[in-house]
């Protein structure tokens, strides 16, 4: 599917930030916006800012025995944010993605290994982690969720649930909740599951609900696209410097981490090259006013 600009497809009345992060879109995850509110960044910024005492964030893609380069970066800038605000941040993920998810993420931070076992067991450890953080609030993040079907998907529809911690248990209806992604198989798409099949973005899109859904070419553009509305709200310099994100995308990569679009092991992220992928970051800083060095 070829790239489209925002202006071609997005609604009237979309926000700045959102038709940022919506740029520039190869699999046609844009069509979908016109089901969101328009706002989608601002509405998941105002839940974690107004849920932001102890926030758990869920990370990490599989994709051929390898972590993803989309997902722990979004996390880590926005984790990195929340907890200047003053927030508890716990990052979740599983043994694929835990070395770069640590690699990448402040060392304030903690980072826990979610296990790759079975339903149950998952359930069971998904119980115990949410009774001792405590979350206030819980994000996914380029993180797979299950189909009506039960199976978590890769970017190809393959099959990927025996190699993932099942994460989804994490999500309680309780806690204020938020998912950003791009394909329509992450956590959070549920409830636009009919759009993504009617616009043919995905044919079996993850079922699994959240209270504020997020969009974006690139999940971690998503990711970063909230962050830039925290910035706004707060008037605090919260967006990672351009420099700041190539270190952490070049820190996974020596550490085996892979383009979500070719597989291959470059510091790339889903199929585009460094600059087209910074240059998102770079309007944001401009959009919310931001200069100055790594934050």
């Amino acid at each position: 599917m070829a790239r489209v600009g925002a202006d071609e497809i997005l609604p009237d009345g979309l926000g700045e930030v959102e038709r940022i992060v919506l740029s520039a879109d190869d699999r046609g995850i844009a069509r979908v916006a016109r089901a969101l509110p328009p706002d989608f960044c601002g509405q998941a910024a105002r839940l974690v800012r107004d849920n932001g005492e102890r926030v758990m964030l869920v990370t990490g893609f599989y994709v051929n025995g390898a972590p993803e380069t989309d997902g722990p970066p979004g996390a880590a800038a926005l984790g990195h944010a929340l907890s200047r605000l003053g927030a508890e941040v716990t990052m979740v993920t599983d043994a694929v993605s835990q070395e770069v998810l640590r690699a990448i993420t402040p060392p304030a931070i903690r980072c826990v290994e979610f296990p790759t076992v079975g339903e149950a067991k998952s359930a069971k450890r998904a119980e115990q982690l949410l009774a001792e953080i405590n979350p206030t609030a819980i994000g996914f993040i380029e993180r797979p969720g299950p189909t009506a079907k039960g199976v978590y998907l890769n970017r190809g529809k393959e099959d990927i649930t025996k190699f993932c911690g099942l994460t989804h248990h994490l999500l309680d209806g309780e806690i204020p909740s938020f998912g950003v992604g791009d394909g329509g198989n992450e956590m959070g798409m549920g409830a636009y599951g009919t759009v993504l099949v009617e616009e043919g973005v995905l044919p079996e899109p993850c079922v699994s609900v959240v209270d504020e859904t997020v969009i974006a070419s690139i999940s971690n553009w998503g990711a970063l696209g909230i962050v830039a509305e925290l910035a706004r709200m707060t008037d605090e310099p919260l967006l990672p410097h351009p420099e700041m994100e190539e270190a952490r995308l070049r820190a996974m990569v020596r550490l085996g981490a892979v383009d979500g679009g070719l597989g291959e092991n470059l510091v790339r992220v889903d199929g585009r090259d460094l600059g087209e992928y910074l240059r998102v970051l770079t309007e944001l800083r401009q959009l919310v006013g931001q200069r100055g060095e790594i934050s």
